[in-house]
């Protein structure tokens, strides 16, 4: 091995002692680089900046690894249930990684905060959340567990993702084809809506009929109909009992008729709707 010849240079930034090697004892700004065969910056210390460098010499973190397919591998040469691999943030916020032992313990990835899991990868190909997720860039609530959706769709043009959910209340608004109903008692509906699939349900009811005639309309849907007509029926729950159908007038509005195509109202009648359609 060739002896430097600025070996005098050298060795006052190093410090050898019976139990350690220091370089760089006088913790001056002067950089530590290793070359191999084919690697001018294998191993870089930037000293200026406190970064240790893998394959680069301009590392942008604490520590920066830079190299092809597989740049780092960790790889534990006895089964255990304990953490192979852990980063761990200063308010409690950690990843790990966990191999498998010989016994129940299966291999995992997980996200932590504090002492509380938020999401585990299993082996097994499978993940267990303990929080809401989000998808579309939506804001995950902080109520309960699940899945939170954007407030405004991100409509998908595949068959096969659910690209929507939302719960919720709506008015609806009951009101005559013909004449002017007096009073009503229009109610709060609920609905919940799964992609494309409206269900509603709500119970407005007429206190006086006044001259409404031929038939009854609801509107303030909670989405407009989109596909295609539907059809329904429901029963007065008051009064007569009489069965009753519900159509599409618009696409924001339904139309009640009794089921011979008469007027379905009448004073203190009411009347309970569920039904879905497509938006």
């Amino acid at each position: 091995m060739a002896i430097p010849r600025n070996l005098a240079n050298i060795a006052p930034h190093m410090n050898a002692s019976s139990t350690e090697l220091v370089i760089n004892d006088g913790s001056a700004d002067l950089d530590f680089r290793v070359e191999s065969d084919g690697n001018a910056n294998m191993l870089f210390v930037d000293a200026g900046n406190n970064r240790v460098g893998i394959g680069t010499n301009t590392p942008a973190r604490s520590l920066h690894i830079l190299g092809g397919t597989n740049s780092m591998v960790i790889e534990r040469t006895t089964a255990t249930s304990s953490a192979l691999l852990m980063v761990a943030g200063n308010n409690s916020i950690e990843i790990y990684a966990r191999d498998s032992d010989s016994g129940t313990t299966a291999r995992e990835l997980g996200f932590y905060t504090g002492s509380d899991s938020v999401l585990i990868l299993n082996a097994n190909r499978t993940i267990k959340a303990y929080s809401t997720i989000s998808v579309g860039d939506a804001t995950p609530s902080t109520s309960g567990t699940g899945i939170t959706f954007p407030a405004s769709q991100s409509a998908s043009t595949d068959a096969n993702t659910l690209d929507d959910y939302e719960e919720g209340t709506w008015t609806p608004s009951l009101t005559s084809a013909a004449g002017t109903l007096t009073t009503v008692v229009n109610g709060t509906g609920n609905y919940t809506k799964v992609g494309n699939m409206v269900t509603i349900t709500c119970r407005p009811s007429i206190t006086t009929n006044g001259t409404g005639s031929q038939s009854l309309l609801i509107a303030g849907l909670p989405f407009a109909i989109g596909k295609n007509n539907f059809a329904g029926a429901g029963r007065e729950d008051a009064v007569t009992g009489n069965v009753f159908g519900i159509n599409q007038q618009s696409t924001t509005q339904l139309l009640l008729s009794k089921y011979d195509g008469t007027y379905p109202g009448g004073n203190s009648h009411g009347f309970p709707i569920s039904i879905s359609y497509l938006t």
